[in-house]
């Protein structure tokens, strides 16, 4: 019955469908979406557009097989195709008869929500599952096809259309596209020794612009003419910039998607692969409970919100957390957590600088214990100076590639702080890296840890590269560096022996969340609470 329709007439039927499924789609209900769900630019006419992966077939006098495994019911095999890697899936088509009733079963969800939808995805799925369990055209199907079919429903309410078996990949931590009939690339956890790896998926222009449109209704950001960019998170927590067509790019539309990892990462998680020590861990633990200012400063895609999100779950539950950002990129399990974000309006000339400036002047007002902006760009590092001088413990990002070369920048208009004020707004400086090793591929390390004062920099702790160790090894050691530390001593009017039991306690604490593999964020704030109220009942090792 559905077959010839299903073949010749979807489009046309579908059409009239198009803003309600397309509602289901982003999942956002926003006012400024409301405006635009009847705009030209709905061009979710075709469900085959979120449903196929446009594939190609390498061709190849010599394969060398690197890797192969599966997710979900996709096969993933990683190449040297004449010695150039190359990722390829291969994907499951979906039997004509499975697609009718994915088609039937839509229309029976638009016929009965289309004035009142389900907001959530599992809602819609269930209802569409036993809509489809319902139609003649699957019974007695087998398990391998109901799994094919349960994936392809998952695939269309997506939104995400072929680019969705690479975001269900978790060794995929990046994806994009760079317009002009190129094959999309990711970045793979695996493999990073060759940086960006082709796949067998490739999208024509127009193709890529469809996607584009429905990426940048779920996060929010509409593209157009006068707005070609768009940069933001989905509902599931993907980081995705976009271009549309020839307006900012010589290639056509542009797509980069960074994937959020299925498992956030914590303190133990760095600790285990080394992107710093146990020392490093206590040492900073012990600041940021005195609410001292860290800068976290690195190149692209060097761990620096990683970092940042984890050193933050070394706070308890009972300290309030003010976070600022642009893309917001912070989930804290914390009780008292007070996320501002920066609202981006449509005109292409607002600058969103002054709006972070403005959140900063906001968050100084609200009484938090800790300040928090994602990535420091402009005038607001001014404000950490203020925050500081308040009490307030600070914690930033920054792009540099090196100590001195962020003091430059940060010296520098449009900043333009007093080298005096530097160590003051921020006391301890952390440089992360991204750097190769024989054998192992890009890792990503703390290569020192370092204070400031008005006229120097001293370093604490650096990374040795021979051996991959961090150095000192012993809080001992660290204690005899360390001018804060000695600074802290004086204000608390303890011994430095008193400074090092304190901190050799919070690293024997860090050690048993290692031993324990406590690796929940949740757990780990919970953990960090459960520590700090133990202590201060004792009425030591406190602030």
């Amino acid at each position: 019955m559905y077959k010839m329709f299903f073949l010749n007439n979807f489009n046309k039927k579908f059409s009239k469908f198009i803003t309600p499924i397309h509602s289901l789609i982003t999942r956002r209900r926003t006012q400024d979406e409301k405006e635009y769900l009847n705009s030209e630019l709905l061009i979710l006419q075709d469900i085959n557009l979120l449903m196929d992966t446009p594939t190609i077939t390498p061709r190849c006098f010599n394969i060398e097989k690197l890797h192969e495994y599966s997710v979900d019911v996709v096969k993933v095999s990683l190449i040297k195709c004449d010695g150039k890697p190359i990722y390829v899936i291969n994907e499951p088509r979906l039997p004509l008869h499975l697609k009718e009733a994915v088609l039937y079963s839509i229309e029976k969800y638009l016929e009965e929500y289309n004035i009142n939808p389900l907001y959530e995805q599992n809602d819609i799925l269930n209802y569409l599952i036993d809509v489809i369990e319902k139609h003649e055209g699957i019974k007695d199907i087998s398990t391998q096809q109901y799994n094919l079919l349960i994936y392809y429903l998952q695939k269309l309410l997506s939104g995400y259309g072929p680019l969705y078996p690479l975001l269900n990949d978790d060794y995929v931590e990046d994806i994009t596209y760079e317009g002009s009939n190129t094959p999309i690339a990711v970045y793979h956890k695996l493999f990073s020794e060759y940086r960006w790896i082709d796949t067998n998926i490739v999208l024509s222009n127009d193709y890529a612009t469809k996607i584009a449109l429905i990426l940048s209704y779920k996060i929010g950001q509409p593209l157009s003419i006068t707005n070609p960019y768009a940069e933001g998170l989905t509902y599931d927590g993907h980081r995705v910039s976009l271009t549309l067509g020839n307006e900012l790019t010589l290639r056509g539309t542009t797509i980069v998607i960074r994937r959020r990892p299925s498992h956030i990462l914590t303190i133990v998680d760095l600790i285990k692969n080394n992107m710093l020590s146990l020392e490093q861990a206590a040492y900073l633990m012990y600041l940021i409970e005195h609410q001292y200012s860290i800068l976290i400063v690195g190149g692209v895609a060097s761990g620096k919100t990683t970092l940042l999100r984890t050193l933050l779950m070394l706070i308890p539950h009972n300290a309030k957390i003010i976070t600022i950002e642009d893309t917001p990129e912070l989930q804290l399990p914390h009780t008292h957590w007070d996320p501002l974000i920066v609202r981006r309006p449509r005109q292409a000339n607002t600058d969103i600088l002054n709006e972070i400036e403005m959140l900063t002047r906001i968050a100084l007002r609200r009484r938090g214990d800790y300040l928090v902006i994602g990535e420091t760009r402009g005038r607001e590092a001014r404000l950490l100076v203020q925050a500081s001088t308040l009490g307030y413990g600070s914690l930033t990002t920054f792009h540099a590639n090196s100590v001195e070369a962020a003091i430059t920048r940060l010296t520098s208009p449009p900043i333009s702080l007093k080298r005096e004020s530097l160590a003051t707004a921020f006391n301890v400086v952390m440089l992360l890296g991204k750097t190769y090793l024989p054998g192992r591929g890009y890792i990503r390390r703390v290569f020192g840890i370092f204070e400031l004062t008005n006229n120097s920099i001293i370093e604490v702790f650096h990374w040795r590269r021979e051996n991959d160790v961090h150095i000192p090894t012993n809080i001992a050691e660290v204690c005899s560096k360390s001018l804060r530390l000695k600074e802290l001593a004086e204000i608390t009017n303890k011994r430095m022996n008193d400074i090092m039991e304190d901190i050799l306690l919070r690293r024997e604490f860090i050690h048993e969340l290692i031993e324990r593999n406590i690796r929940d964020p949740a757990d780990i704030v919970n953990m960090v609470t459960k520590f700090y109220n133990n202590i201060y009942a004792r009425g030591n090792a406190g602030p």
